[in-house]
């Protein structure tokens, strides 16, 4: 009896933690810029390694420290959603509403904050280590994301040296290491920390390119950096405390941050040479070092009030290094456990592993959600659009590729955001609306108010927004099954959301008394394009809230039929009732005819060739799943003739295009990777860049404005991009390669789809595809293979040849599968002709 190798397990071909090797992120020469640092974190706690040619500066940042300060506009003066809805309506009949000078009055009324002090993530300081530049020479870094580690390389009298610098997986902590071969000392001049020195003054920023005069992108502060600073010096520590700006006086239970930098070598104080041949002082949290061969650093932040803080100065145990670097490699090596590809080294799989891994540097299980731009922050980097939570995509996208990945524990911080903004959400829906349920709104930040912040009917009144922003949640469940999870925590999300925007529907249709029989959405604001328009004739029926209102009530209908089947406590059944009514009653997609055919519009009226900001036509194909590769053969012709002719400005469709265009097979991937390229800055990142004026952009718009902002989180999701080239199941149906070239090699382990079902698969030149399925939590299954040939269906209880194999047509493959039960597929070379259909194969 011999072993037949199509039984060899492909669920560990692929080594993740060996090929994420392969992809370090490499800088040389030395860096003088923040963006051309090197990006470390543990999921909140953030530094950027930026190794000067004279110094290694490190700037650090944390998801959960931020100011606290925030302008609120008083309920009683922002009225109700009823009469400001009055209002907009009487001033739409002369024009645009904003143009109409009372109810322009009221909308700046009811945004002016937004260029005031706001909240928003908060510096919290820098390390600098200072070279002697006679002695030393900085030659780069390599971030090892297998290990997590930040190795800068420079000479020391000529000889190699390297300092290792990383972020501790399991606290606030940063580590510092450097030795010196030989005999030699370390050339060091001396250590020192830095409170942010700007803060979020921000006078001498930029204009806004957007909208000339407005100060959205870099609001000016009238906070000083230095207020609320103590400093500490010991001859082993050095350590400042920073109390949080916050609207009136700063109190002793002030929320507040300390930064502290312990040597296991003597630091002392005295002078300089001045740039005038004087002999200066050292600043206080500026000291000489003594002497030494080897150098650790240990670098803490520490949360708490004031008043706790600024008590009294803190001794801190050096600790052991090599302990707090064998627990980070450990959790690195149990992140890249869980999936893998492996593309022999191409573009593609460096794009998958290296976003992965700052993904992961900016989330962890428990932990705060990033804003837009993660935890490295530094001055007014990290304080564009306030960094804060915008729920129409920006926060929602980092957490797009997560679950196809096996990392649904990184989803956790968001799910732990929406509690906290929940109880705010309700009281807007009951006070503002009149209506029950939850409104989650475009702004959210970490910080307790009444209402949600800025509810100016052209930014709040975008009515999709409280059901994207429960979507992920629903994903959550569908990927891994968790009756538990759903029981507690997202149904009583769904519920929420079904809730206010069932109402939303009966009112907005009862408004515009239309007598077709149809649910309509009104008012709606289309992302971002037209604001409010003329007569409000822009204002009804969006794409974007028709295909998100049926996605959130169908979820709400699932979620109960999933709840009975587990034989949990069902959902309100007259809401459930309602939300499958409302399904079938929402009014039809909008389109238009084009030169081209039939293509969807984002609202009813527009222009087919308008530009767009995100790509507000075809969401009914991605994010919100209504249109598929499954779906009737003229929708799927709209839909790709959509996809194909949209155009959108480039600022925030990096991944949002491509996924859409990714889920009807028609990605360029070659163009993608160019655009990709075009987007990248010099830390390997992915920003924000424009690509067409004729929108909000006109040709005298700076096209990388958005670059110098910060690290965009949201662009991480460009490996989300090439998970779906690679496994797509969001219509039931798990796809093989729907988006691979056919002559581009590919395998990857333990992918996961929609019904928690175990994915690998391998492709190599001169052997058959093969393909290895782990059942999941839904026993009934069907798989798309890659070859358009036959296939045999063979059982994993045997590892032989005599094991017996089902053959199947060419065509989906029907599986019934128990939950953990292993199959492998590969095609076979022909079978009789006999075999015609498809059928269903029983495999326990």
């Amino acid at each position: 009896m011999t072993t037949n190798p199509l039984y060899a397990p492909l669920s560990q071909a692929v080594d993740g933690l060996d090929v994420s090797r392969r992809h370090p992120i490499v800088r040389t020469p030395a860096a003088g810029d923040f963006f051309e640092g090197a990006l470390l974190g543990n999921g909140e706690f953030g530094a950027v390694v930026v190794p000067r040619p004279d110094a290694i500066v490190i700037h650090l940042g944390h998801n959960a420290v931020w100011d606290k300060r925030a302008q609120v506009v008083d309920p009683d003066r922002m009225g109700t959603f009823a009469n400001v809805l009055t209002a907009a309506e009487e001033a739409a009949r002369h024009g645009r509403p904003d143009e109409d000078e009372e109810f322009a009055r009221y909308l700046a009324d009811t945004e002016e904050g937004y260029g005031a002090p706001y909240p928003k993530p908060f510096p919290c300081g820098s390390v600098l280590l200072s070279l002697d530049t006679r002695r030393c020479e900085v030659l780069g870094y390599h971030v090892d994301i297998a290990t997590g580690i930040c190795s800068v390389q420079l000479t020391i009298d000529g000889a190699p040296s390297t300092v290792e610098i990383f972020v501790a997986a399991d606290s606030d902590t940063a580590w510092v290491r450097w030795s010196a071969h030989g005999t030699a000392t370390l050339p060091v001049r001396g250590l020192r920390v830095l409170p942010d020195p700007l803060g979020y003054d921000g006078a001498d920023g930029p204009a806004d390119p957007i909208e000339a005069g407005n100060a959205y992108t870099r609001p000016k502060s009238a906070f000083t950096p230095n207020e609320h600073l103590t400093h500490e010096q010991s001859s082993h520590h050095l350590a400042f405390v920073q109390g949080l700006p916050v609207t009136g006086e700063a109190l002793p239970d002030t929320p507040a941050f300390r930064l502290g930098l312990t040597s296991d070598t003597e630091l002392t104080a005295g002078t300089v040479a001045g740039f005038k041949g004087r002999r200066v002082a050292l600043d206080p949290l500026a000291t000489h070092v003594a002497p030494t061969r080897e150098l650790n650093l240990r670098i803490d932040l520490t949360q708490d009030e004031l008043s706790a803080l600024s008590a009294a100065p803190v001794a801190v145990e050096m600790g052991d290094q090599d302990t707090a670097r064998s627990a980070t490699t450990a959790s690195w090596r149990d992140f890249w456990a869980r999936s893998a590809i492996d593309v022999g080294g191409h573009e593609l799989e460096a794009l998958w592993y290296r976003n992965l891994y700052w993904t992961r540097c900016a989330l962890r299980d428990g932990g705060v959600a990033p804003g837009l731009f993660g935890p490295w922050t530094y001055r007014d980097i990290g304080s564009g659009f306030h960094g804060d939570y915008h729920f129409n995509y920006n926060v929602q996208q980092l957490y797009w590729g997560l679950f196809v990945t096996g990392h649904e524990d990184l989803h956790h911080p968001y799910l732990d955001l929406l509690d906290s903004l929940l109880p705010q959400a309700r009281r807007t829906a009951e006070q503002y609306y009149g209506m029950p349920g939850a409104a989650f709104s475009l702004i959210g930040w970490p910080l307790e108010t009444t209402l949600a912040p800025y509810l100016c009917p052209k930014w709040a009144w975008e009515a999709f927004i409280p059901a994207w922003a429960v979507q992920t949640l629903w994903w959550h469940y569908l990927y891994t099954g968790d009756v538990d999870l759903l029981a507690d925590r997202i149904a009583p999300f769904l519920v929420d959301v079904a809730q206010f925007l069932l109402d939303y529907l009966d009112a907005g249709t009862e408004r515009l008394a239309r007598d077709d029989g149809r649910l309509h959405v009104y008012p709606t604001v289309v992302p971002e394009v037209y604001g409010l328009s003329d007569g409000l004739r822009l204002n009804v029926d969006g794409h974007v809230d028709i295909v998100f209102f049926t996605f959130a009530f169908q979820a709400l209908v699932d979620a109960d039929e999933a709840l009975r089947t587990a034989g949990r406590d069902a959902l309100p059944e007259d809401l459930v009732q309602r939300a499958r009514a409302a399904v079938s009653q929402l009014v039809p997609l909008p389109t238009t005819e084009t030169d081209e055919g039939t293509v969807w519009v984002s609202v009813a009226g527009e222009d087919p060739d308008v530009v767009y900001n995100v790509p507000a036509a075809a969401m009914a194909v991605f994010p919100c799943e209504a249109v598929s590769l499954s779906s009737p053969a003229d929708q799927v012709d709209i839909a790709r003739r959509t996809v194909r002719r949209q155009r959108t400005e480039g600022g925030n469709d990096l991944v949002f295009v491509a996924m859409q265009e990714a889920r009807l097979g028609q990605l360029d991937l070659e163009r993608w990777l160019r655009h990709v390229r075009y987007c990248t800055i010099p830390n390997g990142t992915a920003t924000a860049r424009v690509q067409c004026a004729g929108g909000r952009y006109d040709d005298a718009t700076p096209f990388d404005f958005m670059a110098r902002m910060g690290v965009w989180t949201e662009n991480f999701a460009v490996g989300a991009v090439i998970s779906e080239c690679l496994l797509q199941s969001h219509d039931g149906v798990i796809r093989i390669l729907p988006n691979w070239p056919l002559d581009l090699p590919v395998s990857f382990t333990e992918l996961r789809t929609r019904g928690g079902h175990r994915v690998s698969f391998t492709r190599r030149p001169g052997e058959a595809d093969r393909l290895e399925l782990t059942g999941g939590h839904e026993r009934e299954l069907t798989v798309v293979p890659p070859w358009s040939g036959p296939s045999t269906v063979h059982p994993a209880a045997d590892s032989t040849e005599e094991a017996q194999a089902i053959h199947h047509p060419p065509g989906p493959i029907r599986l019934s599968v128990q939950t953990g039960t292993v199959v492998r597929i590969s095609p076979v070379p022909s079978l009789n002709d006999e075999l015609e259909g498809t059928t269903t194969c029983a495999i326990s």
